[in-house]
C-alpha cells in the first residue's frame, strides 16, 4: 500500500527532481517540480508505474491517479497561484506488509 501527500514549498532552481528513500518502514518517492500544469503528465506517469509495480488492478491505479492528479492540481492552481517559482513536492511511501483498504 503506498500512501501520498502534497505540499507546497520554496523555490528551488532545478527543474524537477525524483528521489527515491528506502528505510525498514518502506521506500518513499519524492517528487519536486515547478507549479506548472505541464508537469501533472510526469506526475501522472509515476502514478500509474508504482500502482502497476504494487499490483494495482486497473480501477484502483484510475482512482488514485484522479486523486493525485486532483491534489496536484489544487497545489499548482489554488495553493501556488500558478507560480512557476513556487515548487510542489509529492510523496508516497510505500509500507511493506501493508494490504489496500476499500
Amino acid at each position: 500500500m503506498f500512501s501520498g501527500c502534497v505540499t507546497l514549498c520554496e523555490p528551488v532552481v532545478a527543474r524537477h527532481r525524483i528521489r527515491f528513500h528506502m528505510a525498514d518502514t518502506g521506500l518513499t518517492v519524492r517528487i519536486e517540480f515547478p507549479s506548472v500544469f505541464e508537469m501533472i503528465d510526469l506526475v501522472q506517469a509515476v502514478v500509474d508505474q508504482l500502482g502497476r509495480t504494487l499490483g494495482f488492478d486497473e480501477d484502483a491505479q484510475h482512482w488514485v491517479g484522479v486523486a493525485v492528479r486532483e491534489s496536484v492540481i489544487n497545489a499548482i492552481k489554488h495553493g501556488n497561484r500558478h507560480d512557476p517559482l513556487k515548487r510542489v513536492e509529492v510523496d508516497f511511501t510505500m509500507t511493506p506488509g501493508a494490504a489496500p483498504t476499500e
